[in-house]
């Protein structure tokens, strides 16, 4: 299967635009306090046109940028500007303050106490104002720098033609973009080096501010509202300095990311869910993305046959890597790089095989289903098709794929192909034509599907894939202390059944004094596709369903009993109890046989040693992470009980939709 990928515009901004109008919001703060102080307490008339006059421009600053906090966005340049206007012109009144109030004596040095008296904590919060407009007027330039590339669009303008089969079957690299980069080198160092002077403002207004003694103030001259205001915004700061730290660092490796040194290339693997594999489905078309100069370049998905076929007799049909017994496929191949559940893991294999099989180097992975295409025409809306006569809408997108595909495949492979590549050719041009807003929608989007692994990224940058990492985005197993259940699936039926297939956990833990986790876990397959009538014709063997389940726990686990593993594949069972083809896990694998509207179930029992502690009070702690398996239709019905308790201490019933993690104890 071959489609035109629909090229997509990445984030718009580089920095988070909530928190450039948190900050700058957090200005107006400090200066409605300062105005109240010198308006009322000070006689001197000087200072006190200053203070008025910084509020002013303040709050005409936050009424132009109150409304991104609800809905953030891409702002005018005409109003970026204003905003500017407005910051530099408080700047320069809140800078004449704190030089008139003396606030240079302020000592920011050796953890000094916070000054006392009603000038002195005046002169503090002028310093913490005027710190906190240059932040403000640093991140604008920021953005400033940024604005001509988003306002170009790090596309071109419209769609490229739909390439024909021959050129889409080849693996060779993409070719670059004719017009000029949307970002470059300097750019992105006049971006980091903006930033990094914003949050050393910022730093330095959150001293200065804890330098002054707000208890002491009289409501007659603040309110008690805005000091409340004022320490809660202080009590965010280091809530606020770790999301700084990780905009920084992202800065850092964008010119590696963003290309704009030398291109770089991404495996890109559209995954289909309704034939599950470990990372989320059947790898059945791929692609190369070449980004140069912050700028996608047009490029297509093929057919993964197109690429495996040729190496695999090439190389006399190699076998599965040794961790993976149980594959039963013939000629392993990149379509089959993804068996294990440690996403960056599958990537660096299939990577590899890129490489092995005459594809380019790339620098990283990309894997999507047709959840994320879902979501993001919830957002945009439908993409229409004339010459099919559909409207193909987030409802409809994978039934229309299931028909046009599989079914027309059987009679007329060349329809099938054209209808995948014109319904991707119709999806770029559709985002092409995006407005602001809409491309916000589009990034939360795909930051949502990244969150339910329906997108998952690799990024063999180290310092990138951290950073993913810092926020949860890498798909990879659970590692170290505490306890974790990851439970996955591989369709071997090579039908598409898992489109109907549900599977249930059902978890009782119970704590012990010593801290051991007794787990008492139930899976339960169903699937009767006499219910779907409207997918009977595309779900190929769908008289049963058959699956390598695999259940892995932390390495000290210990297995009390198990049954329910009824398949035999390929001549074996291929039980593996008590190893792992994962590092650090204990794993429990063989074959699960479901039959067609009648449900299998099966059982296990382990026990965690020291899964649990108890902090200096004696109270116990416990946490508990269970994994989403991408592309697979999961509950969850989680019990935990402790020592003595009369009813379970957590409970949770419902979707297990994204990673979760549960915790008893503080």
């Amino acid at each position: 299967m071959r489609t035109q990928l629909p090229t997509m515009r990445p984030a718009e901004l580089v920095v988070n635009p909530r928190a450039l109008v948190a900050g700058i919001l957090l200005t107006c703060l400090l200066g409605l306090a300062l105005s109240g102080f010198v308006g009322v307490v000070l006689p001197l008339s000087t200072v006190r046109a200053e203070a008025t006059d910084g509020m002013r421009h303040l709050k005409h600053a936050q009424a132009l940028l109150a409304p991104f906090l609800k809905q953030p966005g891409i702002p005018a340049p005409n109003m970026l500007h204003t905003v500017k206007g407005d910051l530099a012109a408080a700047e320069v009144d809140f800078a004449r303050t704190r030089r008139d109030l003396g606030a240079g004596v302020l000592s920011l040095a050796g953890g000094a106490s916070p000054t006392h008296g009603t000038v002195a904590a005046a002169a503090a919060l002028a310093a913490t104002a005027d710190e906190a407009c240059l932040a403000g007027l640093d991140l604008l330039g920021a953005t400033d720098s940024l604005l001509p590339a988003l306002e170009g669009g790090l596309m071109g303008s419209e769609a490229p033609p739909i390439q024909g089969a021959a050129a889409a079957s080849k693996a060779a690299p993409a070719s670059t973009s004719t017009s000029g980069p949307a970002i470059t080198a300097a750019m992105l160092q006049r971006v980091t080096l903006a930033f990094e002077n914003a949050v050393r403002h910022l730093t330095a207004a959150m001293a200065y501010a804890g330098h002054a003694d707000l208890s002491a103030l009289p409501s007659s001259l603040v309110s008690r509202q805005h000091v409340a205001q004022l320490r809660r915004a202080m009590a965010q700061w280091p809530r606020i300095q770790p999301v700084l730290a990780q905009l920084d660092g992202w800065l850092h490796v964008a010119p590696a990311l963003l290309g704009v040194r030398a291109p770089e290339r991404f495996l890109v693997e559209l995954l289909d869910r309704g034939e599950l594999r470990t990372t989320g489905g059947y790898l059945g078309s791929y692609g190369v993305m070449t980004i140069q100069g912050g700028r996608i370049q047009p490029f297509t998905l093929a057919d993964i046959q197109s690429l495996d076929r040729p190496y695999v007799q090439r190389a006399n049909w190699p076998g599965p890597p040794a961790a993976y017994p149980w594959w039963p496929m013939p000629g392993f191949g990149l379509r089959d790089s993804n068996l294990s559940p440690d996403f960056p893991t599958a990537s660096r294999l299939a990577i590899q095989l890129l490489a092995k099989e005459g594809g380019p180097p790339v620098q990283g992975v990309v894997a999507f289903n047709v959840v994320a295409i879902e979501r993001v025409l919830a957002v945009v809306g439908p993409v229409t098709m004339p010459s099919y006569h559909l409207s193909v809408t987030a409802q409809n997108l994978e039934a229309v794929i299931r028909v046009n595909t599989e079914t027309t495949y059987l009679n007329d492979p060349v329809r099938h192909e054209q209808f995948t590549a014109e319904l991707g050719h119709a999806f770029m041009n559709k985002l092409h034509s995006l407005t602001g807003p809409e491309l916000v929608g589009t990034a939360k989007s795909l930051l949502a599907s990244m969150r339910t692994k329906d997108v998952q990224v690799y990024l063999a940058d180290t310092a990138a894939e951290s950073l993913l990492g810092e926020q949860g985005l890498t798909s990879a197993m659970i590692r170290g202390p505490g306890d974790a259940v990851t439970i996955v699936d591989s369709n071997v039926t090579i039908n598409k059944v898992n489109l109907i297939t549900s599977v249930a956990y059902r978890d009782a833990v119970s704590l012990e004094i010593g801290g051991t986790a007794t787990h008492h876990l139930t899976i339960t397959y169903a699937f009767d596709s006499s219910k779907h009538a409207d997918l009977q014709l595309v779900l190929f063997g769908r008289d049963f369903y058959m699956t390598y389940l695999r259940v892995y726990t932390p390495a000290n686990a210990q297995l009390v009993s198990y049954d329910g593993f009824n398949g035999v594949f390929g001549g074996g069972s291929y039980l593996q109890i008590g190893t792992s083809d994962e590092p650090g896990h204990r794993m429990w694998g063989g074959y699960a046989y479901v039959p067609d509207a009648i449900p299998h179930v099966l059982h296990f029992v382990w026990s965690v040693p020291a899964a649990a502690t108890r902090d200096r009070a004696g109270h116990l702690r416990y946490t508990l992470q269970f994994q989403h398996q991408a592309g697979s239709n999961q509950r969850l019905d989680l019990t935990i009980a402790t020592p003595g308790g009369k009813a379970p201490a957590l409970a949770y019933k419902g979707p297990l939709d994204q990673d979760r993690a549960f915790t008893i104890g503080s």
